[in-house]
């Protein structure tokens, strides 16, 4: 039965109402839909549009400047932690190293 539930019976009117609203604009709504995401692609287009203009500005070129020397400082960051850790794992290291020597050899034994 239409509008009925197994514990409380008939449902609201607001919720019957709201239904059958949703059923008779079905075709509205999927269009409100397509226009809703079309507009949001616009909006982030034009985002990203104004960032890169704004990147051609004095400010926007002092700003990316810094952000590449803060780019630049943390490889060197990375590459002194991969030093150190180096430092501090030699044995893990040369382990590695001498398996590493081993599976290529034996990938060449296999596949020649």
């Amino acid at each position: 039965m239409v509008g009925l539930t197994p514990t409380r019976g008939f449902l609201p009117l607001q919720v019957q109402q709201r239904a059958l609203a949703l059923v008779a604009n079905a075709g509205l709504s999927r269009g409100f839909r397509s226009w809703h995401s079309v507009a949001e692609a616009a909006l982030e287009h034009r985002a990203k549009l104004a960032a890169a203009l704004h990147s051609f500005l004095p400010a926007g070129r002092a700003k990316r400047a810094v952000l590449n020397s803060w780019k630049a400082l943390g490889a060197e960051f990375a590459l002194m932690r991969r030093a150190g850790a180096a430092l501090g794992n030699k044995p893990l290291l040369l382990g590695w190293n001498t398996w590493a020597e081993f599976a290529g050899g034996t990938r060449e034994m296999h596949n020649p």
